[in-house]
């Protein structure tokens, strides 16, 4: 199996234990009972970056994984172990290696196709930038004052013409 298709995921798990009257430390089944607790946390944590369909799709399956969760863990190590023994708590860390791509296989699986329900729905919006204004002059509006009728009649007489009057 590669690299490439597994997650490599940390998870954490404190369990209450009772003290013998030989020793004050956890007993194997109390260490084994929290490193099983971390594993479910380390899923968790796999399973929280999930998105939309898968998510959905997971939730619909979640059982069936949870009930063959070593199908999908490659292996786990314990990183540290810390005993608190005057709280009687054991604190386990460990580190999950998860198969994405069998894990992916199975959700695919139970994921509807393109064509299936249309409950999803893109939409892809593109809004267009303006590249250059053009300027346009202000309009200009040329007024010739006319000249009165007198006026007019006047210059024609001095240039040596006749006029003749609409009155």
């Amino acid at each position: 199996m590669s690299l490439a298709a597994s997650v490599t995921v940390k998870g954490q798990a404190t369990v209450d234990y009772e003290s013998g009257t030989f020793s004050s430390e956890p007993d194997k089944k109390d260490i084994n009972k929290a490193k099983k607790k971390a594993l479910k946390k380390a899923w968790k944590k796999y399973v929280s970056k999930f998105s939309g369909a898968k998510r959905k799709a997971y939730r619909a399956m979640k059982d069936d994984f949870l009930s063959d969760i070593d199908d999908y863990v490659l292996g786990s190590k314990v990183v540290e172990t810390e005993i608190d023994e005057d709280s009687e708590t054991v604190t386990v860390y460990i580190r999950a290696e998860i198969d994405d791509d069998n894990v992916q296989a199975q959700l695919n699986e139970s994921m509807p196709s393109a064509g299936g329900t249309g409950e999803d729905l893109a939409y892809f919006f593109v809004s267009r930038q303006q590249g250059s204004i053009k300027q346009k002059d202000n309009k200009v509006t040329k007024i010739a004052s006319a000249e009165s009728i007198h006026s007019a009649s006047e210059k024609v007489k001095a240039s040596g013409g006749s006029a003749t009057s609409l009155d």
